[in-house]
């Protein structure tokens, strides 16, 4: 499929994620991340006020995510980042 992207706290400020992907289930939100580091990620993924509004765009559709601000999980495989977001209040 092309045409794959996030775009974190989209606006004036949003983040761009070309070539990333989202998926959400049992109250995770998981994002896979192309072209950036475990630091970069974790530099972008760690303010909520990025992460409380997600857009995923695959094709001609759109997913929007919001209030995904807790981020649980974090790693690095293959050049691939994969982190997992919940809600604030699932979190516990």
């Amino acid at each position: 499929m092309d045409g794959r992207s996030l775009i974190l706290n989209p606006g004036p400020s949003q983040i761009e994620l070309p070539g990333s992907e989202a998926g959400y289930a049992e109250g995770v939100l998981w994002l896979y991340i192309k072209g950036q580091t475990l630091a970069q990620a974790f530099a972008f993924l760690s303010d909520p006020a990025n992460t409380a509004v997600i857009r995923y765009e695959y094709g001609e559709m759109v997913d929007v995510f919001e209030g995904f601000t807790h981020l649980t999980t974090l790693m690095e495989r293959d050049g691939e980042v994969s982190a997992a977001l919940k809600k604030e209040a699932e979190h516990v």
